[in-house]
């Protein structure tokens, strides 16, 4: 048996005090974690966009160092166009003459090598 001095009344009271109290002491911590969940949202947008401006000027960097590099080589090598390009009167390749010399001169390789291979088979035996 629990023997407590005080009467049922003060203990309800006590206890409802109590939950007051930790009710007041939840709310109070929700609108703390709250507070903190939306500075946490913001400084992040803030560096997403930090970081997509520093990712802008950087494109924008590489872009001008090409285009400087660019004009340095047009400095060192300058070019001019002599005479305008133009369209050849016979295609270049294929060349049919030379690659049917190259493939008559392999199967004559190929069928020599292959004779003589199965002529000192014949004589092993």
């Amino acid at each position: 048996m629990i023997f407590c001095s005080d009467s049922p009344g003060k203990l309800r009271q006590k206890k409802t005090e109590l939950l007051a109290s930790n009710q007041a002491q939840h709310n109070s911590l929700m609108e703390a974690l709250r507070e903190a969940q939306t500075r946490k949202t913001e400084l992040f947008r803030s560096e997403q966009q930090q970081y997509d401006a520093l990712m802008k000027e950087k494109r924008e960097a590489e872009v001008e160092k090409t285009k400087l590099e660019r004009l340095e080589s047009e400095k060192m090598y300058p070019t001019e166009v002599v005479v305008p390009p133009g369209e050849p009167e016979e295609p270049i390749r294929p060349n049919k003459l030379l690659n049917i010399v190259v493939a008559a001169v392999i199967g004559l390789v190929v069928g020599l090598g292959l004779a003589f291979s199965l002529e000192s088979l014949e004589k092993a035996k």
